[in-house]
């Protein structure tokens, strides 16, 4: 089965570690990554697209937790999975609608981009124009795609 004709692999377009061949080693280093889904992609490929990119960090010794965070202050109360405060280790991961993507004014041929902080410190926000990508693998034969 191709991810071109299931859709996105989301996740992974924000990486570009594809080409690491290194061997996985005990780091002790740990990211969390919280994904907003307002793209709606579905959660087979949320998985597999999770799986793959765990598959690269572990590569360079890097343990990840994914966590799917609500959308609505409604969801915000019966789940409070993403109500934790900002770390240097947690990411933000949006995965965004066309419309959404629009809205930010970025050209039709960008997939992503990444928020660098006002203040000094790491970009620990990150944006996949989801609905664009998952239209990339629909023209294409992609099993996976990394940005």
């Amino acid at each position: 089965m191709s991810i071109a004709r299931n859709g996105l692999t989301g996740l992974s377009i924000w990486l570009s570690l594809a080409g690491l061949r290194a061997q996985a080693t005990d780091t002790g280093l740990k990211i969390e990554v919280h994904i907003y889904n307002y793209s709606a992609v579905s959660r087979e490929i949320l998985v597999r697209a999770g799986l793959e990119t765990t598959k690269i960090f572990e590569r360079i010794g890097l343990a990840t937790t994914w966590r799917v965070c609500p959308l609505t202050s409604q969801e915000s109360v019966r789940n409070r999975t993403c109500a934790l405060p900002s770390a240097p280790t947690r990411f933000t991961l949006r995965l965004l609608s066309n419309s959404m993507a629009d809205s930010l004014g970025v050209g039709g041929d960008i997939f992503g981009s990444a928020r660098l902080p006002e203040k000094e410190g790491f970009g620990v926000v990150a944006d996949v124009y989801a609905d664009r990508a998952r239209e990339l693998a629909d023209r294409r034969e992609f099993e996976v795609i990394l940005g």
